[in-house]
């Protein structure tokens, strides 16, 4: 896709590759999640109201259950289709792992910070700490005041 700016008076050509394969370097990825921390802030709470809507229905086969159902599928679809765009990789709910050449930096919401990586072959459980526990201990401590 190709995309003409204006900026004071002049035109700048951007080319932006929508879905491409991207690798991050860990202040790039960094530099994402003030986005993709209130996409998925936002995405979290419209499908924890669907959920609570979902769980007033007796009858799971009523249409308006399968209704909200697909209503849940389609936020989860569309919170996915937004972290591809941005290059990056959608692994499970609220969890994305970024591309970094040798494996992954990995980020699970609520987490203010990319604080975790992984290799190529191993998954969420196999993740380890970038920095410290002390470091990690300091950042986490940051966000709870």
């Amino acid at each position: 896709m190709f995309h003409t700016w204006a900026f004071r008076g002049e035109h700048l050509n951007q080319i932006i590759e929508i879905n491409a394969k991207r690798v991050f370097r860990l202040e790039d990825a960094q530099s994402l999640l003030p986005v993709l921390h209130r996409m998925t802030e936002v995405a979290d709470s419209k499908i924890r109201c669907l959920l609570q809507k979902l769980d007033t229905i007796e009858d799971r086969e009523s249409v308006i259950a399968q209704d909200l159902e697909k209503e849940i599928d389609l936020n989860i679809r569309q919170w996915q289709q937004k972290i591809e765009k941005l290059g990056a990789r959608p692994q499970g709910l609220w969890l994305i792992d970024f591309d970094n050449g040798e494996g992954y930096f990995c980020w699970k919401f609520p987490e203010r910070k990319i604080m975790f990586f992984h290799g190529y072959q191993d998954g969420f459980s196999g993740r380890k700490a970038l920095f410290s526990n002390e470091e990690i201990c300091k950042e986490e401590h940051k966000f709870q005041n």
